[in-house]
This record gives C-alpha cells, sequence and structure tokens, in this order.
C-alpha cells in the first residue's frame, strides 16, 4: 500500500465549524431553494440549488484527506536519484486513478448494501473519468488539489441528486482500510460524532424531511 502525505490545508478548518456550514447550507436549501413536493432526483430539479450543500459536503471530504504519495512529496520539483520527471508523473497520476477508482467502488458497494437505483457507470464525472486521466496529460499538468476538487464535486452533486449520498458517505466510513488510507486521525469522517451529524443533514435533504435537521 502507498504511503501517503497530508495537505496542510486540508486541516485548517475545525470539525465545528464544517458542521456548522452543512447544517447552514442543508436549512436555507429547505428554507430557500426547494419546494417540499419536488425530490432530489426530479429531473426538472435545478442542480445549482446544491451548490451550497456540495460545497460543504467537498470541504468535509478534502478535511484530513491524504494527498499524493511520500516520494512525490519529498522530490519536489527535483526528482531524487533513481527518479525521472516521468516516474514522478506516473506516480501522481496512480495516485489519481486510485481515489477514483476507491470512490466509484464506493458507490457500487452502497448501491449493492442498499438496493437502490442509480446508474453510475453511465454518469462518471468529468474530472473523474478514468479513461481521461489515461489519455491525458491534464490530470498530471494541473494542480492536484485543483483535481481532487472538482473530482470529489461532482462525485458529490452526483449521488446527492441520486440520493445515495448519505449512504456512500456511510459505506466509506464503514470500510476502516480504506478510510485509514485516506484519512489522517483528525479527520472529520473519522469522528464518529460528527460523521453521525453527517448523515443526518444529507439523509435529512434526500428524504425532504426538514425535522431531522
Amino acid at each position: 500500500m502507498s504511503t501517503f502525505c497530508v495537505k496542510n490545508n486540508s486541516v485548517k478548518m475545525d470539525l465545528p465549524v464544517l458542521l456548522a456550514n452543512l447544517k447552514k447550507s442543508c436549512g436555507l436549501w429547505f428554507l430557500n431553494e426547494q419546494p417540499t413536493s419536488v425530490l432530489l432526483n426530479n429531473e426538472n430539479t435545478n442542480l445549482s440549488s446544491y451548490g451550497n450543500i456540495t460545497t460543504a459536503t467537498v470541504e468535509i471530504l478534502r478535511h484530513g484527506l491524504r494527498t499524493k504519495s511520500e516520494n512525490t512529496i519529498l522530490v519536489g520539483s527535483i526528482p531524487a536519484i533513481g527518479l525521472s520527471s516521468e516516474n514522478i508523473c506516473n506516480e501522481d497520476t496512480d495516485w489519481l486513478k486510485k481515489i477514483v477508482d476507491d470512490f466509484e467502488w464506493v458507490c457500487r458497494s452502497a448501491q449493492i448494501r442498499d438496493s437502490f437505483v442509480a446508474d453510475f457507470t453511465s454518469q462518471l464525472p468529468a474530472y473523474g473519468s478514468i479513461n481521461q486521466i489515461e489519455s491525458s496529460t491534464s490530470a498530471v499538468n494541473e494542480s492536484e488539489e485543483y483535481f481532487i476538487e472538482r473530482f470529489l464535486r461532482t462525485w458529490v452533486l452526483r449521488n446527492l441528486q441520486s440520493n445515495c449520498l448519505s449512504v456512500c458517505l456511510q459505506v466509506l466510513v464503514a470500510e476502516k482500510e480504506l478510510l485509514n488510507t485516506y484519512y489522517t486521525e483528525e479527520a472529520f469522517l473519522r469522528n464518529e460524532a460528527y460523521s453521525t451529524a453527517l448523515f443526518i443533514c444529507l439523509s435529512a435533504v434526500e428524504l425532504n424531511q426538514y425535522s431531522l435537521l
């Protein structure tokens, strides 16, 4: 298993702040954006109404997120002995493919566990496509942080629209090996009380039940 390092900017926000932002976003969604008679999977629903919830959830997913292999962090812009620039780029690409693979596996596992209907394969996010990573160097050329931000946003929004984001995140948290691979001990998702609150907030939106908040 690869060794991962932590980006300093991934743990800036305190857990109470992250949870407060999510609760506020969900509350505003009920108050301003979403009529109580319309469900998330209604094809006429404006996806932009989930923007605040998506942003708040992505901040939570990035909290304590481990990024890049240790070698890539250490070499910086100068290749270490025996490591070419091409090898470094390959390590970056491999890690990006791995996180995409694992997060999509979470979706498929959630689908099997709860037997809900959602076609994940036909709705792969534009910046989460494994084929795109393999066929283009754009994922290597742009910053890793920017790639992860875009992938997580599309991943969160897609699963929120499919009414399964809370289930997907529960699967992620339940898979301890996967969780430990990607997240530090201080991460939001590894705090039982806060992760449970996250599930409740997202379930409230997905079930259209404000009382859960």
